[in-house]
């Protein structure tokens, strides 16, 4: 007997610490950490240029909670695209001051690296399920090449541009949750960059 009361009190113990942990994170003064798996979708012009689906990016944001739902930071990561012609492509380049006619298999990359300061705000109590909106403004830089047989042809940019996102933060234990989301990445330039990402985050809070 003395030994089930003894469960039960350290059963109940271990869930008023994650209880606790749960409601004592996103207040003010708390810090969050997140890593994201982002795979994510070209739009606009750049869907001209690579049209597969990508499931290769990765990401990270800190998040400083100035007040209980308000949250500023930064955010970064690394996305890259790429798509391969189906057969043969002709293209006439200058190179040495001779016009080239090539005809090749074309394939062509983009990798995107933004810096975004940010600003969310989480609705509902601590300790819950809590959708948030959140926004970021600041610059990617953008990498775009293509190669077509022995030549390769890049143009490198950094470009000022914004990304509004919503999501939502899932308690899952102690001090930690899980973040589901999309965000659309847009930058501003006569040759754009657009993008809308799929956000599968794991947060901390201390």
């Amino acid at each position: 007997m003395y030994k089930k009361h003894l469960l039960h009190i350290n059963l109940l113990l271990v869930i008023g610490l994650f209880s606790m942990g749960s409601a004592f994170c996103q207040q003010k003064g708390s810090n969050k950490f997140t890593l994201h798996y982002i795979p994510s979708m070209t739009m606009g012009d750049a869907k001209d240029f690579t049209d597969e689906f990508s499931f290769r990016g990765f990401g990270f944001s800190y998040e400083y909670f100035v007040k209980d739902n308000l949250s500023v930071g930064i955010s970064s990561g690394l996305s890259t695209y790429y798509e391969a012609s189906e057969g043969l492509v002709s293209e006439t380049i200058e190179r040495d001051n001779k016009t080239l006619t090539l005809s090749a298999k074309e394939f062509n990359y983009i990798n995107t690296i933004p810096v975004l300061l940010t600003s969310s705000y989480y609705y509902g109590e601590a300790g819950k399920v809590k959708p948030y909106v959140s926004l970021g403004i600041g610059g990617y830089n953008v990498l775009k090449w293509k190669e077509l047989g022995l030549y390769r042809f890049e143009d490198n940019k950094f470009l000022f541009g914004i990304a509004p996102a919503v999501g939502v933060s899932i308690p899952i234990a102690y001090s930690s949750s899980l973040d589901l989301g999309v965000r659309y990445n847009q930058t501003f330039s006569s040759d754009s960059f657009s993008s809308l990402d799929f956000r599968i985050g794991f947060s901390w809070f201390y």
